[in-house]
């Protein structure tokens, strides 16, 4: 969750991790946003996720490729700062992940809607892999096409993006098995998933599965 942690420090600690492991870090970043405690916890607005995911992506990068780095953002501002080591990797690929849509419940009850675009835009925008999250068939399909759209926006070449996929799986004797146990199991971020786990999750025999996943290796 990005925006919860200071991306200067951050930046250190994943190119010595990128040295120490001889160039085989992957960072995942998402903006959050299911836990609002969490936001509250930090003493950052719920609301400024998003923007502060973006500043905090343009200040990693900044400081593993650059010699002296400057920022004027809204959140964080500095000059003059340089950082040893670099990382390994040129670049060291940051996954964005994040669910195109979706809504979650607040403490108060109230519903909370996400975007379903931002997330598949930073990826386009900043990214070196898109991870979408509890996705169907045709929102992967939708949503690589927006990859490649939002990238070549940034002047970018989206064949160069890895795409990858965060489902649910469960292996069972049969699909019928496997749905009614993922069913039983389907309250998540604080509502009823269980009649969609059946559009998002690998369920069922081995067989069910790898024909599951060739129709998301078909979309994309």
């Amino acid at each position: 969750v990005l925006p919860l942690h200071h991306p200067v420090r951050l930046a250190h600690q994943l190119a010595t991790l990128d040295n120490l492991s001889g160039g085989r870090v992957i960072l995942g970043v998402g903006v959050g946003g299911e836990y609002p405690k969490q936001f509250e916890a930090f003493g950052i607005e719920l609301s400024d996720r998003g923007k502060r995911a973006d500043e905090y992506i343009e200040i990693l990068q900044g400081l593993w490729t650059q010699e002296s780095f400057d920022y004027h953002g809204k959140f964080l501002q500095f000059e003059g700062i340089t950082m040893e080591p670099k990382p390994v990797q040129k670049p060291l690929p940051i996954w964005v992940g994040g669910r195109p849509g979706g809504m979650a419940l607040l403490p108060d009850g109230s519903k909370q809607y996400k975007s379903k675009t931002a997330a598949v835009r930073r990826a386009g925008r900043y990214g070196q892999g898109w991870l979408p999250y509890i996705v169907s068939v045709e929102q992967v399909r939708t949503t690589v096409r927006q990859l490649g759209e939002f990238a070549r926006e940034a002047g970018r070449d989206p064949d160069g993006i890895v795409v990858g996929l965060n489902n649910s799986w469960l292996v069972s004797d049969t699909y019928e098995e496997a749905l009614k146990a993922a069913r039983l199991g389907g309250l998540r971020y604080g509502r009823d998933l269980s009649e969609r786990v059946s559009q998002v999750d690998l369920l069922g025999t081995p067989e069910d599965i790898i024909r599951r996943m060739n129709e998301y290796i078909d979309a994309g």
